[in-house]
């Protein structure tokens, strides 16, 4: 029997939020055709109970979880059993009737290879279902969601691999696995499934290819294992930007770290469109993004595609270096580093400084911060930040007084006093740097634009900076909340369904089912949480069930029609039942 909570959360996520209704209205047909003889709304709730209780959502579980774990009220209430009236029978949900629905979704909201062969051109009605879908699931996720705390705008972003239910079209055999870039993702969906290696982009001979076995919208990517180990995999990639709480100490954060947006992919699809179509989505919510937590795989991307158009929407860029990050560039007569520039005579040895890794101990990490202090004590003044021109502004550190410089009146004397470096061998023909207050830079070459493409506001390294960069961890947790045994525990046999569409509903159930796990946990750890929410609220338990006689069955009254409303047109169910 499904308690009275697991009902409440669902009414709340999918029927008040107005999923429900949203749905039926996405799948009703707006000129002549057939429609439903039931709320179409009660997939909706069938898959997140199956999805919140069994952690499937395959259609016999759903079938099951709503005519036989539901108890009989609440079938009556949403529709699942209509009573006998006029002389005709009691109407009970079939699993014919949801497997109508489900190919209902693959009509009406594919916008891929599963659309009508007749609009596989359309590039309109691609963009019109991309965004009904979007919305729904947008509207899934945000009835998981509480107000932020005032003046909290940090997000994080990340993506994780979400395997197909169907098999692959090849098999790739001793490939290996590089880290990928924007220069080397290239799309392998669809029809497009034989032509290349999705990491290297080049033809692979070692592809084995098997019996074609239909359509499928997903792609090949590759998955990074908790011990840094790569591997390809069949599917798609789970796009997500997730709040970054504040720490109030004791392990208590201001807020759980909810998933806000969500988007599906192919596997190896481009991460740039995709990311600011989710930043651009929660902004247009009227949630400010502030700072952005992302990973090397992000701040990779080209300048131009990636860090403008952050800047272009005021939101500032956390991110660490990559191997090849490392090092000075000149630029101008500066060393740049970690994206930004320093005195012409900073040490060379101060060039290459690598962050700790994971089993690092608090002494490597306080070597750590003794090289970056002494590097940054040679570190420019950024007089202007970079802006979506790519121009910036840098300033002189003697004259910022973090070192001394002979070429600089007045500033070796200062230094000596206050114990700071000194530059003892400045350049025999000094840069522009050394002779103005500021020197002013724009971008005008590829290298240029690699030197700035970490450009962040705190500086690379600093405590500041790992603290804030380490919150990126949020995201990391929202995924092991999405696929942990012990949580949501989404997993590559949670359904089998195939298609963008099928998979965007089910992958946004399942966030949300991660979102009221996180979101209970935090509320019950700290007693921050609004206990008049609806997610929060307690409620009545129930202790038990029992069997009632076919007397009792025959005097039953049900209650009064349910909340998701009547269908438009009602027919008569004409399909057969039948299973999967």
């Amino acid at each position: 029997m499904i308690s009275t909570k697991h009902i409440a959360t669902a009414q709340h996520v999918i029927v008040d939020s107005g999923a429900a209704e949203q749905f039926r209205q996405l799948l009703t047909p707006k000129g002549p055709g057939r429609r439903f003889a039931f709320h179409p709304g009660v997939f909706l709730i069938g898959m997140f109970l199956s999805a919140h209780i069994h952690a499937q959502t395959h259609i016999r579980l759903i079938h099951k979880v709503l005519t036989e774990d539901l108890n009989l009220d609440q079938q009556y209430i949403w529709g699942v059993r209509k009573a006998a009236i006029d002389g005709k029978p009691e109407w009970v949900l079939s699993e014919a009737d949801l497997q109508n629905v489900s190919r209902a979704i693959k009509r009406v909201l594919s916008y891929g290879v599963f659309m009508p062969e007749d609009m596989q051109d359309d590039e309109d009605e691609k963009a019109t279902r991309k965004a009904n879908l979007e919305q729904l699931i947008d509207t899934i996720i945000t009835a998981t969601l509480i107000p932020r705390p005032a003046g909290a705008a940090n997000y994080a972003i990340d993506d994780s691999g979400i395997w197909a239910s169907e098999r692959a079209r090849k098999k790739i055999e001793g490939t290996p696995v590089t880290e990928g870039d924007e220069e080397t993702t290239i799309e392998t969906t669809g029809a497009d499934l034989e032509t290349a290696d999705p990491i290297s982009g080049t033809t692979n001979p070692q592809v084995r290819k098997r019996r074609k076995r239909g359509k499928s919208d997903a792609g090949y990517g590759v998955k990074t294992a908790k011990d840094g180990t790569r591997s390809w995999y069949y599917g798609y990639a789970l796009h997500a930007l997730v709040r970054v709480p504040e720490d109030l100490g004791d392990d208590t954060r201001t807020e759980p770290a909810l998933v806000e947006r969500v988007r599906l992919t192919p596997a190896g699809h481009d991460i740039v469109d995709v990311s600011l179509e989710l930043i651009d989505s929660v902004r247009a919510s009227g949630q400010p993004i502030k700072h952005l937590m992302a990973d090397r795989h992000y701040s990779y991307k080209k300048i131009q595609r990636w860090l403008f158009n952050l800047l272009k929407r005021n939101i500032r860029q956390v991110v660490h270096l990559r191997a090849d990050d490392q090092g000075f560039r000149e630029w101008d007569g500066m060393l740049f580093a970690a994206g930004h520039a320093h005195c012409p005579a900073t040490p060379q040895h101060l060039g290459d400084i690598r962050q700790p890794a994971l089993e690092a101990t608090d002494q490597d990490w306080e070597d750590f911060y003794t090289r970056i202090e002494e590097r940054q004590a040679y570190a420019a003044q950024r007089t202007r930040p970079l802006t979506v021109d790519g121009e910036t502004r840098w300033g002189c550190p003697a004259l910022n007084g973090t070192v001394g410089c002979p070429l600089r009146e007045g500033t070796l004397q200062a230094a000596r006093q206050l114990s700071l470096p000194i530059v003892h061998n400045p350049p025999a023909h000094p840069p522009q740097i050394c002779k103005q207050k500021t020197v002013g830079l724009t971008i005008s070459t590829p290298e240029q634009a690699t030197i700035l493409k970490t450009h962040q506001k705190y500086y690379w390294g600093s405590r500041k900076h790992v603290a804030l960069a380490g919150r990126r961890t949020y995201v990391e947790g929202f995924f092991g909340v999405l696929k942990g045994d012990t949580a949501a525990n989404k997993n590559r046999g949670s359904s089998l369904y195939t298609g963008i569409a099928h998979a965007s509903i089910e992958t946004a159930i399942f966030s949300a089912v991660a979102n009221v796990i996180s979101l209970r946990a935090w509320h019950k750890k700290t007693e921050l949480g609004d206990p008049t929410h609806p997610l929060l609220a307690s409620s009545a338990r129930t202790y038990g069930y029992r069997y009632i006689t076919e007397e009792e069955a025959r005097e039953y009254s049900p209650p009064p029609p349910e909340p998701l409303g009547q269908p438009s047109e009602p027919e008569e169910s004409k399909t057969k039942e039948h299973s999967r």
